[in-house]
């Protein structure tokens, strides 16, 4: 049974460093692209589905409203080339409170899903790299939260160093970290340098 659960990967960041959002632009995308990852292969999920429609409901535009309970999100990796569904890989993002983040100290919710987790998504906000911004359009946005690039690497090492204190077992963890509004940081014509395909804006 264990072989064939979904596969818990876990998402990581502060208040308002864009996980929530992160979650419904992928949505987005595979609607455009009606779920496709390549030839044969499918992404599905009807959770993330249902969180872009209750976001695009709630939300104005130019708003955000920061996420106040830990989500989950189940995904299913369709493989058109084999017949057996039970085969097929299952996903499950567990979007975790930012407020839990921000703490010295594990709460039991935030210490259970970081044993289960098998893989982690850290999330950057573009305010923790002042120096690479071109102007000052980060000036104008709220600083209650702000860390600088320091701060949120040694907060994320120290996640990472709990991971692997309560998996002793645990030989290998895919780790993915993802700068929200990137086009802040590096422009708009750097970012079509970069291969578009592979970013989600």
């Amino acid at each position: 049974k264990a072989r064939f659960c979904p596969v818990p990967l876990m998402l990581i960041g502060g208040p308002a460093v864009g996980k929530t959002s992160f979650l419904r632009a992928l949505s987005r995308h595979l609607n455009c692209a009606r779920g496709q990852l390549h030839e044969g292969s499918y992404l599905e999920s009807s959770d993330l589905q249902q969180l872009g429609n209750q976001m695009d409901e709630r939300l104005a535009p130019g708003t955000h409203k920061e996420t106040s309970a830990t989500g989950g999100y189940n995904v299913l990796v369709r493989d058109e080339r084999d017949p057996e569904v039970a085969r097929w890989m299952r996903l499950r993002f567990t979007d975790c409170k930012g407020e839990e983040i921000n703490r010295q100290r594990l709460t039991p919710e935030l210490l259970r899903n970081l044993r289960a987790a098998r893989g982690l998504i850290f999330f950057v906000d573009h305010r923790s790299f002042p120096d690479l911004l071109f102007d000052d359009r980060g000036a104008s946005l709220s600083t209650g939260d702000f860390k600088d690039a320091e701060e949120v690497a040694a907060q994320y090492t120290r996640i990472l160093q709990w991971y692997f204190d309560i998996n002793r077992d645990a030989l290998h963890l895919p780790v993915a970290l993802v700068i929200n509004k990137a086009d802040l940081l590096l422009g708009e014509a750097n970012l079509l340098s970069l291969n578009p395909p592979l970013l989600i804006p």
